[in-house]
């Protein structure tokens, strides 16, 4: 995707829970929809490129975003044992994830 053409799927995923379930999904959307442009970072970023700025412009530019969660992603924690994500109790915590697109905050 370089000069990040306007994707049509993206799908946001964790490598080490979801990576093969978003392969299989990405195979299937190219198998089912032959004009489907779909955005993987492995596959979709080329090496030099910004990557935060590419996954902005292409979450920008999509149709559609799958985000796939695994079977950790409310209980992963960093290398020192504190939770990723914010507890409901904790001030401030948000109930769901949200993306802040284009200052629109989007909320899954």
């Amino acid at each position: 995707m370089q000069g990040n053409p306007a994707c049509g799927v993206f799908i946001s995923y964790r490598r080490e829970d979801a990576g093969p379930y978003a392969r299989l999904l990405q195979f299937q959307f190219s198998e089912r929809i032959s004009d489907a442009r779909v955005f993987m970072d492995l596959d979709s970023i080329e090496a030099g490129l910004d990557f935060a700025e590419v996954i902005r412009d292409a979450v920008e530019s999509c149709v559609v975003l799958v985000a796939l969660i695994g079977r950790q992603w409310a209980t992963l924690t960093d290398e020192e044992g504190h939770r990723r994500l914010p507890t409901r109790t904790a001030p401030n915590a948000s109930p769901s994830p949200s993306l802040t697109i284009s200052g629109k905050q989007r909320h899954w």
